[in-house]
C-alpha cells in the first residue's frame, strides 16, 4: 500500500481520532504516552508532528510526533510516585517541568548516555498507526526526522515500568522493496531499451529510505517475515529502540529509556578524500543536475581529483557504498576584492593577526628580526652592512647626506635597504593575513541527502587546520541549497554591485554546539560586552536588569537567557510578558499559525524584545530561538517591530529570516467604536512576526534573486506583499525605487482614496523591515548590462525588474512650458506641501484683496481639494480665504460620463459648489497664460469649447492641475530610451511581459498590446488586485516548490474581478463612496442600466439621509453601491458586500419592497449585519457550501440536483418552486447542523460576547 508523509495539521484531528476511537486502543496509548490534552493540543505545540496518508489523501493512517524534551507524562508519573495525591491534571501539562530544564543532566544522572545531548537528541511522544503499516510508518516517520535535521543523532523514548516494549518500537529495521510495476503497464519500447537499467538504478535508490517530507513513499505491510515488500537480512538487523542502562545506585525506575540511534535508521554518510576512480560514479550525478556540460565533462572532472596542487583538495560523500556527493575546495581566495564588495567588517575581514617572528616572505623565507638600537627593530631577509649606524633621527642622516661623507653614504645605503626591508614587510603581512580564509567552488550532492550537505564542511575544515571561515558565493538566481542555512550570507557595501552572494561561516560556528541557558544576575557584565556598541545598547541593559525585578504578580516582567559556545557568551535574548492578546488576535491573522483555543497568549512570555548574536553565530539564530522556547514552555513567539524595535537592528535583521510575517486583519467598523458595550481597541501601528514549535523546523527557502521594482503604486504594494507574505519564503534582495518610498498616506482625507491600503495598513504590513526603500527617481533602464541609473547617477542591478510607477497629474499634459511656471501645481501627494504653501499665503487676507486660486481638472480630485481643510469651502472661512477666490474649471468631457457617472450625484455636487459661492466654469480650456518678470503666474486665459468664447482671469496665482493623468517624465524617459514599446502607455502581453523578458509592468502605467484587440487596461482594474495577479504570474520564476504554469498564448485576457473603489471627502462636508464591477468607460451607468442582465437598483435618495444606491444583479448579487451623504459611514464594512447575495443582508430586496428600509445606513448597523463584516465569513459561507455540496442526506442531493437542473436550463426559479425548495430546505435535519455552525461561527467572531 502506497502511503504518503507529511505534517500533520489541525484538519487532520478528526481522521487521527478515528485510530484512536477503540476502548481497548485508547486505553494502550495512555499507558504508552500518558493522558493527553488532546490530539489537536499535540499537533499545535509539537515541533514535528508526522501523519502518514494513502495517496489520495482521504484516510490518515499514522500519527506520531516527537518533542524538544521529555513529554509531560513523565513529570507526572515521577510526581505521581513521590506523591500519590497528584492530580491528574498535571499529566496534561503542555510542556513538562523536566522538558524546560537541564534534562540533559537530569537524563545523565539516571542513565548512561553520555553521548545524548540537548543538541542531538529528540523525544517520540506519541505514536499510532493502524497495525498493518505501523513498522513502515515508524521506519518512514524516524527516516523523515533523521533527513531533516542533521544533527540530531537519537530519538528517545520514556518506556513505563508498567508495560514492556511494544511493536513497532521492539521490531527489526524494516526496508521496503518497491513492487514491479504491473505488466500490462509496461512500455515494450522501454523493455528493450538499453537505458531500461537507468529505471531499476532508481528503484534502488529508493530503497535508502531517506525521504523529504513531502515526498511520496512506497511503503508494505508484512513486517516480520517472509511476503512481498520485505527483504531477507538476516537476524543481524537492528532494532528501531533499545534500552540505555540506567546507573547503579541510583534509586529511580518508573521508565526505562529507550533510544533509537540515526545511525540504525538512516543511512551513514562518509566524507573522504576524492579519488580519481570515483569519476564514473560523478559524472552521470553531474549531469542530472546540469552542473558539467560538453564532452571535456570527464576530464574536467579528472583533472580536479588527481591535482597535485596542495592549494585545491576534494571531498566525497558515500552513503551506502555508493558515491552521493562532491565537493571541490580552494585556499586561493581573492581576499582584497571579497572585502571591497561586501561588508566583512564582523568577520575581521577574513583576515587574522600574525605574529612577527612568524612572517615569511612570498618564496617562504623566514624573516629575521634584525635591532638598529634605541629600540628600533626592522625585518630584513638581506646583512644589513650598517647595523651599527644609529637611526634615532633623521637629522643626522639629513646632515651627513649633505656633507656627502663616507658616513652619510652607508646611512643612505642603510635608510634604502630599511625602506625595501619595510616593502618586503607589508607585502609578507599581506600574504599572511590572505591565509584565513578558503572557498567551495564546487559542489554537487543528491537531492535526497541535500540536508547532510553541512558534514561536508566540517570535513572541509579538518583540511585547512590553519583556516577559520569557509566561502561560498552563489549567483543571485539560484534558490538557497540546504547546506547554505549554515551559513550567514554577508552583505554587499553600498554602492557595489555584484551578481552573486557570499556566503560565510566560521570554523566554531559548525564545530562547536551552542548551549542556551536562562540568564543570572550575575551575567550582567558579559551581556554588557556583547552588546557594546549597538545603538539599542542601554536598552538592552535597561530590560536585562529587570528579567529579574519581581513585579506586582511576582513573575517578571522580563525573562532573559544567554548563548553560550566552547565557554564564550555569544547571545542574549529577552522575552516580555504579553499583556493585550486579544488585542494582538484581532488585528493580525495568528490562527494562521497557531491555535488559540489551545495555545494561550495571556500573560506569557511569548513577545520577543532582543535577541542579539554574535554574527560568527547568526545562522544558529534557529536554535536559539528553540531553545528559548523550550526554556520559557512557549508554543509561540512573537516580534512585534514597533518604535522600541527601531533601534535594535542586529534583532530585526535576524528575525527577518528566522520569523515570518503576519498578515493584518480587515477590522469591522462598529458604532460609536463599541463592540457589544466594550470600546474597540486602537488600531496596533505595528508591524508583527511570528514563529513556532512547528514553524522552526520548516525552514524558509531564501530567494536571493534581485528583484527591482520601480513605483510605489498601489500595485506595486501589492506586488511586494505578496512576496514578503508567503510564509516559506524569504526574499533576500528586493529592492523599492520610488521617489516618495513607501507611501505613508498622511494626508488621506486630501485626495481620493482606492480603499486598497490605508496608511494604518501600510504601518502593520511594514514592507519596509523587508524591502530595501530608495527615495529616488530613474534615468535610464539598461538591459544590457541589467541595471537600473538613478537620478543621483548611482545604478541598482537587476535579476528581473517590475515596473509598477502609475500614473499622476501634470500640467505638462496643457504645456510643459506651462508646468515650469511658478505657481503650477500638479494635484498629487508628491506636490501636497509645496501647494499647500503657496494656499497658505490666502490666509488672513482682506476680502478686498485681489487674489485667485484656480483649479482645473474633470477628476474626483477636483472636488476633494476644493473640499481639502485648507482650501475647502467648508472650512475656508476660519482660514481667511474666502470663496469668491477660488475658481473650478471643468475642461470639456474626453469620456462619455463625468468622474461620478451619476446624474443624481453630480446634480448634487454642482448644487453645494453653486451653493458654498465658488466660482463654476465648464467647458472651458486653458489657452493662455502670462507670467511676472519672475517667471510667476499672473493671469489665465480660457476658451468656452462650444462658442469659442474666452474669458481672462487677472491676479491668478495659483493654478492647480488635477485634469487628464499621464506617466512621469523621467519615467517615460527611462522606458523610451530602453527601447520598450511605448504607445500612451507602456505596452504589455496579459502575462504582464514587456518585450524584455526581464522586465515586467503592471497598473495604470500600461495597456494591452495591439493584438488582443482590446479596449480594456490595467487602469479600469482594482490596483491591488493587478499587483497580486502580477505576483502570482511570476511566483515560479523564484519559488523552487512551484511547479511552471503553462502560458497560453491566446488572446484571451486575465480575468479580474475585484470591484474598482473610491472614497473621499467632498465639498459641503459630504462622504462620498462608490464601488463596481470592472468596465469600460464607454459602459456608462445609463447604458448598464438599459442592458437586460442589469438588475435593479435599491435607492434611498432623500435630504435626511442622503443619497444611498445598490444594484442588485437578477441573481441577486451586489455589484454596485454608491453613497452621497453628511453622515460618515463604515467604509469597510460596506466593501465587504460586493459580490455578496443580497439574502445574507437579511433579505435585503425584500425588506426594501415592504417598506421596512428607510435607511440603508442605519439598517447595515444592526447587530445581525456585524458577522457578515467579519473578515472570515466569505470563507465561512464556502466552507458551509462545500458541505452542503458533500453532504449524502437524500433530502439535500435531490434539492441541489433539482436547482442545478434549473440552472442548466438558464431559467430563473418559478417562485412557487422556490419556495417549496425553501420549505424543504427548512424541514431537512441538515438544515439544524448548519444553524449550529452558525451560532459557533457567531460566537468565535467575537462580534458578541454571547447570543442576542
Amino acid at each position: 500500500m502506497q502511503i504518503v508523509i507529511r505534517r500533520a495539521e489541525q484538519r487532520d484531528v478528526p481522521g487521527i481520532q478515528l485510530l484512536t476511537k477503540e476502548e481497548v486502543v485508547a486505553q494502550s496509548l495512555k499507558k504508552r504516552f500518558g493522558a493527553l490534552n488532546s490530539i489537536a493540543t499535540l499537533v499545535d505545540i509539537s515541533p514535528l508532528s508526522l501523519v502518514a496518508t494513502d495517496v489520495q489523501d482521504t484516510a490518515i493512517i499514522g500519527f506520531c510526533a516527537f518533542s524538544n524534551g521529555p513529554p509531560p507524562f513523565v513529570d507526572f508519573i515521577i510526581e505521581k510516585q513521590e506523591d500519590a495525591t497528584v492530580s491528574q491534571r498535571n499529566s496534561q501539562s503542555k510542556f513538562g517541568t523536566i522538558s524546560k530544564g537541564n534534562w540533559e543532566m537530569w537524563m545523565r544522572e539516571r542513565y548512561d548516555c553520555r553521548d545524548i545531548s540537548i543538541q542531538n537528541a529528540k523525544f517520540l511522544s506519541y505514536f499510532v498507526a493502524l497495525p498493518d503499516n505501523q513498522i513502515a510508518f515508524l521506519d518512514a516517520s524516524l527516516s523523515t526526522l533523521f533527513g531533516l535535521l542533521p544533527t540530531v543523532k537519537h530519538v528517545c523514548y520514556f518506556l513505563p515500568d508498567i508495560i514492556t516494549l511494544f511493536a513497532p518500537l521492539s521490531s527489526q529495521k524494516f526496508i521496503p522493496q518497491p513492487p514491479t510495476p504491473p505488466p500490462e503497464e509496461e512500455d515494450p519500447a522501454e523493455q528493450s531499451s538499453p537505458h531500461s537499467s537507468t529505471h531499476h538504478l532508481g528503484l534502488k535508490k529508493l530503497k535508502r529510505k531517506v525521504k523529504s517530507m513531502a515526498m511520496l513513499m512506497t511503503l508494505f505491510r508484512k513486517p516480520h517475515g517472509s511476503g512481498p515488500g520485505m527483504q531477507h537480512l538476516g537476524d543481524d538487523r537492528p532494532v528501531y529502540f533499545s534500552e540505555v542502562q540506567a546507573k547503579t545506585g541510583i534509586a529511580f525506575a518508573p521508565f526505562a529509556l529507550q533510544v533509537c540511534s540515526k545511525k540504525d535508521v538512516f543511512p551513514t554518510v562518509k566524507i573522504r578524500k576524492g579519488r580519481v576512480e570515483d569519476c564514473d560514479d560523478l559524472v552521470p550525478m553531474f549531469k542530472k543536475q546540469n552542473l558539467l556540460n560538453g564532452q571535456n565533462a570527464d576530464h574536467f572532472l579528472a583533472e580536479l581529483l588527481e591535482s597535485k596542487n596542495d592549494a585545491v583538495k576534494t571531498l566525497v560523500a558515500e552513503i551506502g557504498g555508493l558515491v552521493a556527493g562532491f565537493m571541490s575546495l580552494t585556499n586561493e581566495v581573492d581576499q582584497d576584492l571579497l572585502a571591497k564588495t561586501f561588508d566583512l567588517d564582523a568577520f575581521d575581514n577574513l583576515i587574522k593577526d600574525v605574529p612577527p617572528d612568524m612572517l615569511s616572505t612570498a618564496n617562504g623565507d623566514h624573516i629575521k628580526p634584525i635591532s638598529l638600537g634605541d629600540g628600533v627593530t626592522f625585518m630584513d631577509p638581506v646583512a644589513l652592512a650598517a647595523t651599527h649606524l644609529s637611526l634615532q633621527t633623521a637629522d643626522p642622516i639629513r646632515a651627513a647626506l649633505e656633507a656627502n661623507t663616507a658616513e652619510g653614504r652607508a646611512a643612505a645605503k642603510a635608510a634604502s635597504l630599511i625602506a625595501a626591508q619595510q616593502a618586503a614587510i607589508e607585502e609578507a603581512k599581506l600574504l599572511q593575513l590572505q591565509c584565513n580564509v578558503f572557498c567551495i567552488n564546487l559542489l554537487c550532492i543528491e537531492d535526497a541527502h541535500a540536508n547532510q550537505g553541512i558534514e561536508f564542511v566540517k570535513a572541509a575544515f579538518t583540511l585547512f587546520p590553519d583556516r577559520d571561515y569557509c566561502v561560498v558565493t552563489v549567483p543571485t538566481g539560484m534558490p538557497e541549497i540546504p547546506m547554505l542555512r549554515n551559513f550567514t550570507m554577508a552583505q554587499p557595501r553600498y554602492g557595489k554591485m555584484t551578481s552573486h552572494c557570499l556566503y560565510i561561516l566560521n570554523r566554531f560556528g559548525c564545530t562547536e554546539p551552542v548551549s542556551v541557558r536562562p540568564a543570572q544576575s550575575t551575567d550582567f557584565a558579559t551581556v554588557e560586552q556583547i552588546v557594546d556598541g549597538l545603538a539599542a545598547q542601554d536598552e538592552i541593559l535597561v530590560r536585562f536588569a529587570d528579567s529579574f525585578k519581581e513585579s506586582e504578580s511576582g513573575i517578571p516582567k522580563y525573562k532573559a537567557f544567554t548563548a553560550d559556545s566552547g565557554g564564550q557568551a555569544i547571545g542574549v535574548a529577552i522575552l516580555k510578558k504579553l499583556t493585550f492578546a486579544s488585542t494582538i488576535s484581532d488585528q493580525f491573522d495568528i490562527e494562521q499559525f497557531i491555535n488559540l483555543k489551545i495555545t494561550s497568549l495571556d500573560e506569557e512570555h511569548v513577545v520577543l524584545r532582543h535577541l542579539i548574536l554574535n554574527p560568527l553565530f547568526s545562522h544558529q539564530a534557529n536554535w536559539f530561538l528553540e531553545e528559548v522556547m523550550r526554556m520559557a514552555g512557549v508554543g509561540c513567539l512573537l516580534y512585534p517591530i514597533d518604535e522600541s524595535s527601531r533601534l535594535d537592528v542586529s534583532t530585526r535583521m535576524l528575525m527577518g529570516k528566522e520569523l515570518v510575517p503576519v498578515k493584518r486583519r480587515r477590522q469591522i467598523m462598529y458604532s460609536d467604536g463599541l463592540r457589544d458595550g466594550i470600546t474597540v481597541s486602537q488600531d496596533l501601528p505595528f508591524n508583527l512576526q511570528i514563529t513556532t514549535s512547528s514553524l522552526l523546523y520548516e525552514p524558509k527557502i531564501t530567494i536571493n534573486s534581485r528583484i527591482v521594482v520601480v513605483g510605489g503604486s498601489d500595485t506595486g504594494i501589492a506586488f511586494l506583499e505578496k512576496l514578503v507574505y508567503t510564509p516559506y519564503l524569504y526574499f533576500s534582495n528586493i529592492t523599492l525605487i520610488s521617489a516618495s518610498g513607501i507611501p505613508s498616506k498622511p494626508h488621506s482625507k486630501s485626495f481620493v482614496d482606492t480603499k486598497c491600503y490605508s496608511g494604518i495598513e501600510l504601518k502593520q504590513l511594514g514592507l519596509d523591515h523587508y524591502v530595501r526603500v530608495i527615495r529616488a527617481s530613474t534615468t535610464e533602464f539598461d538591459r544590457v548590462l541589467k541595471r537600473v541609473r538613478l537620478d543621483n547617477d548611482a545604478f541598482i542591478t537587476y535579476d528581473f525588474l517590475f515596473l509598477t510607477p502609475g500614473v499622476q497629474f501634470f500640467a505638462s499634459n496643457i504645456s510643459e512650458e506651462f508646468e515650469s511656471i511658478g505657481g503650477v501645481f500638479n494635484l498629487s501627494p508628491r506636490s501636497y506641501e509645496s501647494y499647500m504653501k503657496a494656499v497658505a499665503r490666502f490666509s488672513g487676507r482682506d476680502v478686498s484683496q485681489t487674489g485667485r486660486i484656480m483649479i482645473y481638472g474633470r477628476d474626483l480630485q477636483v472636488f476633494v481639494t476644493v473640499q481639502e481643510s485648507n482650501v475647502g469651502i467648508t472650512e475656508i472661512l476660519q482660514h481667511g480665504i474666502h470663496p469668491s477666490w477660488v475658481i473650478v474649471v471643468f475642461p470639456p468631457l474626453t469620456t462619455p460620463s463625468s468622474c461620478f457617472d451619476n446624474q443624481t450625484v453630480e446634480d448634487k455636487m454642482m448644487q453645494v459648489l453653486s451653493h458654498l459661492g465658488v466660482q463654476v466654469l465648464r467647458d472651458f480650456k486653458v489657452t493662455l497664460w502670462e507670467t511676472s518678470p519672475s517667471l510667476l503666474l499672473t493671469s489665465i486665459t480660457l476658451t468656452n469649447k462650444s462658442d469659442n468664447t474666452e474669458q481672462k482671469f487677472d491676479q491668478v496665482e495659483v493654478f492647480l492641475y488635477a485634469d487628464s493623468k499621464s506617466v512621469d517624465p523621467d519615467t517615460f524617459m527611462s522606458i523610451n530610451d530602453s527601447c520598450l514599446v511605448f504607445d500612451g502607455l507602456l505596452v504589455i502581453d496579459k502575462y504582464f511581459r514587456t518585450q524584455d523578458p526581464y522586465i515586467y509592468a503592471a497598473g495604470s502605467i500600461t495597456k494591452y498590446s495591439s493584438r488582443y484587440q482590446t479596449k480594456w487596461k490595467h487602469g479600469f482594474y482594482d490596483s491591488k488586485e493587478v499587483g497580486v495577479k502580477l505576483a502570482e504570474t511570476v511566483m515560479s520564476f523564484f519559488d523552487p516548490i512551484q511547479l511552471p504554469q503553462p502560458l497560453d498564448d491566446d488572446e484571451t485576457l486575465l480575468k479580474f474581478t475585484e470591484s474598482k473603489k473610491v472614497y473621499a471627502l467632498l465639498p459641503g462636508g459630504l462622504y462620498y463612496l462608490h464601488f463596481d464591477e470592472p468596465r469600460l468607460p464607454s459602459h456608462t451607468l445609463e447604458f448598464m442600466q438599459k442592458l437586460p442582465n442589469y438588475g435593479r437598483d435599491l435607492v434611498i435618495n432623500n435630504d435626511q439621509y442622503g443619497y444611498f444606491r445598490i444594484r442588485v444583479d437578477p441573481h441577486g448579487f451586489i455589484r454596485s453601491l454608491t453613497y452621497l451623504g453628511k453622515r460618515e459611514i463604515p467604509v469597510d464594512n460596506y466593501l465587504c458586500l460586493y459580490g455578496l447575495n443580497e439574502r445574507y443582508l437579511n433579505r435585503l430586496s425584500a425588506r426594501f419592497d415592504e417598506g421596512v428600509i428607510a435607511d440603508f445606513v442605519s439598517f447595515l448597523s444592526e447587530a445581525w449585519a456585524y458577522p457578515i463584516f467579519h473578515d472570515r465569513f466569505p470563507s465561512f459561507i464556502k466552507d458551509l457550501r462545500e458541505d452542503m455540496l458533500k453532504h449524502d442526506g437524500d433530502g439535500i442531493v435531490d434539492l441541489v440536483g433539482r436547482i442545478k437542473e434549473i440552472g442548466r436550463e438558464g431559467e430563473p426559479i418559478p417562485e412557487l418552486e422556490r419556495d417549496d425548495l425553501v420549505k424543504r430546505f427548512q424541514a431537512s435535519e441538515e438544515r439544524k447542523v448548519w444553524d449550529s455552525q452558525l451560532f459557533e461561527f457567531y460566537l468565535g467572531s467575537k462580534v458578541c460576547a454571547s447570543y442576542p
